[in-house]
């Protein structure tokens, strides 16, 4: 994980440098008097595109930072939000309806905000994996609907945020064992077995919870639950 945040920081600084030179010089093209209307909108479509590579690449020097760096109390919408950033376009291009249903009034939780920003991540990444799986003529179903709320037990109450797709599904006989590591159901090339075994871990990393329920050909619900920040509990 060093080595892979190590990476990304090093790709991540070789891009903003022509993101910020491009989004530089069309500002100066853009506010020339002898740009004409058409011109200028092709101009501002540029700014806007060069804006969101340089918000994406904002989001994976966040997984690049200290691991071993104290949990700090965070919005769930926002890591949430920075999550939906990095593949929203792509949900939408692949014609899958996205929902999102996250109220302004839940409480902080106390987290290391890019870990669990790469376990929302993973999550999104395997459901737009097998909402892809489904067939053409059934485009119509394809969905992913996300959610956020209070979940309490005797000892602990957490923000629960769940994430439903109606994909492809996974099979009985294989869902407990979908967190192991190198553990994949994907072709070769397509994936490495280690996402869902390292966002377990980080979830229990922050004494929190990460639930499984599907039902092969008709849909995957994931349960995250994340405790509330002690001062808000």
């Amino acid at each position: 994980m060093a080595s892979i945040g190590e990476l990304s920081a090093g790709v991540a600084h070789e891009i903003n440098n022509p993101i910020n030179g491009i989004i530089g010089y069309a500002e100066i093209l853009r506010d020339s008097n002898q740009m004409q209307t058409p011109e200028k909108d092709i101009l501002d479509r540029i700014i806007k595109e060069a804006d969101r590579i340089a918000e994406i690449v904002n989001n994976l020097l966040s997984f690049a930072r200290d691991r071993h760096e104290e949990k700090t109390p965070a919005n769930i919408k926002d890591i949430l939000s920075s999550a939906l950033g990095l593949i929203e376009k792509r949900l939408i291009k692949d014609g899958i309806q996205l929902s999102v249903n996250v109220p302004d009034t839940l409480p902080d939780i106390n987290v290391r905000s890019h870990e669990i920003q790469q376990v929302f991540l993973n999550i999104l990444n395997n459901a737009h994996y097998g909402l892809k799986q489904k067939p053409l003529e059934w485009s119509k179903e394809r969905f992913l609907n996300i959610k956020c709320e209070i979940n309490e037990t005797e000892d602990q109450h957490y923000i629960r945020t769940i994430f439903y797709d109606s994909g492809t599904g996974i099979p009985k006989n294989i869902l407990n064992k979908i967190c192991d590591p190198f553990f994949t159901t994907k072709p070769s090339g397509d994936g490495t077995g280690l996402g869902l075994s390292i966002s377990h871990g980080i979830v229990n990393n922050h004494k929190g919870r990460l639930i499984f329920e599907s039902e092969e050909g008709k849909y995957t619900e994931v349960m995250v639950d994340l405790p509330i920040h002690a001062a808000q509990s």
